[in-house]
């Protein structure tokens, strides 16, 4: 009777071993399966009509072309591109701010994902700085975080300040990386 019931106590005991080792082993996996991005390129805000000095709404497209991309991992991408579009209430002086927003993403291989994010923008060393700092809700990559970092035309520029003074300034642009990671 003893050995059974030694053998009882160590089948349960190998039995909730399997099962954590199993939950563990499943965890590892699904992160296995996440992927690390690396994207830069350049990126445009264009403004309809174009930014002055005058505050109003304006239609912002957000397009970029990311080039080359660094993915482990998943064939076929090399590059990507992205793009949004939403309104503003903005001017030349009221540049800087933030919000919720969401952009799609179009990778080399066909596939794409949604990037749902939280833009916040600064003016750094005279420069406008955006940083959307998110996570890809949907398509490849789904549930991974992601961080835009996006260094704008110059915001002391002679040309910069000269057009919002006067016709306005249609679109700025400037450098942009894309990192997508695991989750923690």
């Amino acid at each position: 009777m003893k050995t059974l019931k030694a053998r009882g106590r160590s089948s349960i005991k190998t039995l909730f071993a399997s099962v954590f080792l199993l939950v563990a082993l499943t965890g590892f996996c699904e992160q296995a399966g996440a992927q690390t991005v690396i994207c830069t390129g350049s990126e445009t805000l264009s403004f309809n009509p174009a930014l002055t000095n005058t505050q109003r709404n304006l239609v912002v497209t957000d397009t970029a072309s990311l080039s080359p991309c660094l993915v482990v991992g998943v064939s076929g991408i090399n590059s990507a591109t992205e793009s949004a579009q939403g309104v503003a209430n903005l001017s030349c002086q009221m540049l800087l701010g933030g919000g919720p927003a969401t952009k799609i993403i179009h990778w080399s291989n066909g596939q794409s994902s949604t990037f749902s994010y939280t833009a916040s923008s600064s003016a750094v060393n005279g420069n406008f700085v955006i940083t959307q700092t998110g996570n890809i809700s949907a398509g490849l990559f789904k549930g991974q975080s992601a961080v835009g970092v996006s260094t704008l035309t110059s915001l002391s520029q002679p040309d910069f300040l000269t057009a919002c003074a006067g016709s306005g300034v249609a679109s700025v642009s400037g450098g942009t990386t894309l990192t997508i990671a695991p989750p923690l």
